[in-house]
């Protein structure tokens, strides 16, 4: 998509994402498993792709030492003006880059106990080196015994259409309209969600880059990393064929 960066989506749905992505059971369900495995290492938790903090706060109001990188600086912002908010140490940067936020009084950022990637977070870096990269920077920031969570939708067999619109929703005072367009051959799919009211409209862009689980598998074998545990949600449900999101936990490969 022409001028779309790393920061855009977040730059535009900053305004709407605490609305449209409310703290529900499964984001609930998401700092649980998250709180687990970081109480098994020492070490600070690291989020990529932060946003507005939905699970990141979470996290720290248990008195987990959070961390979190996001490309987008509104977003970042609206994390900024949260109570507790304060207790988070964050960057705004490259997402694939995985650099952990240093604290003031930290010479050297310690290693991370987990790093996560949730609702399909991943698949905003749009090229697969960089997400290869991405790994093996996980890679390199853990402590002995961490673990990489990456949590993303599964890519149906069977190629969706290559263009579409549907209605996201719909009120007396707006219609929210969801335009997508697909590339089964680069494994992107682009779009807007269209914002339209009395006032006019506003467009919201997006933009992934899509992997299957196997080649999550290989770009993390490839960075040192091996297959842990994998669920079909963030309850635990046991991955199957049909499974439309996967939860795939990530340990360091033993020597």
């Amino acid at each position: 998509m022409q001028g779309y960066e790393p920061s855009t989506y977040g730059d535009r749905f900053a305004d709407v994402y605490d609305d449209w992505y409310p703290f529900d059971a499964v984001a609930e369900a998401t700092v649980a498993v998250i709180a687990e495995r970081a109480r098994r290492v020492a070490g600070p938790i690291l989020e990529l792709g932060i946003g507005t903090g939905r699970l990141a706060l979470p996290l720290a109001r248990q008195g987990f030492d959070v961390r979190g990188i996001d490309a987008s600086a509104a977003m970042t912002a609206r994390l900024a003006a949260k109570p507790g908010a304060d207790a988070i140490a964050v960057t705004v940067g490259d997402m694939a880059a995985v650099e952990v936020p240093r604290r003031p009084d930290e010479p050297v950022a310690p290693a991370c106990s987990v790093v996560f990637c949730a609702s399909n977070t991943f698949f905003g870096i749009l090229e697969p080196d960089a997400q290869a990269a991405c790994l093996g920077r996980c890679r390199a920031v853990l402590a002995p015994g961490g673990c990489v969570i990456v949590a993303a939708f599964v890519p149906p067999e069977v190629p969706l259409a290559d263009a579409d619109v549907t209605i996201r929703s719909m009120s007396v005072d707006e219609v929210v309209l969801s335009v997508a367009r697909r590339d089964p051959v680069r494994q992107r799919i682009e779009g807007h969600y269209i914002s339209l009211t009395d006032a006019g409209t506003r467009l919201r862009p997006y933009a992934i880059r899509y992997a299957t689980v196997a080649e999550l598998d290989d770009a993390a074998a490839d960075a040192g990393l091996t297959l842990v545990e994998r669920w079909a949600d963030w309850s635990g449900t046991p991955f199957h064929d049909e499974a439309a999101d996967h939860v795939s936990v990530y340990g360091v490969v033993e020597a």
